[in-house]
């Protein structure tokens, strides 16, 4: 896991255990606007189709092709189902069978990598997905101590709390 990956858990909410996975995303040959230098320097004239880069933002496209990939598999998910397929179908061990490793070499933990890294193929047939519906992220934040009046910017009428 690079160093400059997102780090969990959530500092607002703690109870939130971002990171959710890991994808490709350090030293990735990326298309690149050919408005602007590789290295963004004014003195720099080239101008490139492609470019080698890092980071979250290159590790996003990855991802976001997978879940229209699943989504045109499973019309019928939710964005919290194709979630689910994801989580627990993504590994903490990468191609080589070893675990993987944080910036410091040490085996990466759950607020490194997430669930680990995405697994598309084993996404598609997860086997059990796990849903959310509107009133689950309520009640969480209900659970949270959000107000009526903050509950209600989200939803209008009446909120039917879980009991379990």
């Amino acid at each position: 896991m690079a160093s400059f990956s997102s780090r969990g858990p959530n500092l607002i909410t703690p109870a939130i255990l971002k990171l959710d996975i890991t994808a490709p995303g350090v030293n990735i040959i990326a298309a690149y606007t050919e408005g602007n230098s590789p290295s963004n320097e004014v003195f720099d004239n080239r101008r490139t189709a492609f470019n080698v880069m890092s980071g979250t933002s290159i590790s996003c496209p990855h991802v976001s092709g997978v879940v229209g990939l699943l989504k045109a598999i499973h019309p019928d998910w939710s964005p919290a189902a194709i979630r689910s397929a994801l989580m627990t179908t993504a590994s903490p061990i990468h191609n080589t069978g070893k675990t993987l490793l944080d910036a410091t070499r040490e085996d990466a933990t759950p607020f490194a990598s997430g669930s680990g890294h995405i697994r598309p193929n084993l996404a598609a047939d997860p086997g059990l997905v796990y849903d959310l519906g509107v009133n689950d992220y309520l009640n969480f934040l209900c659970a949270s101590g959000y107000d009526s009046q903050a509950i209600h910017t989200f939803k209008q009428g009446p909120l039917y709390m879980s009991t379990t």
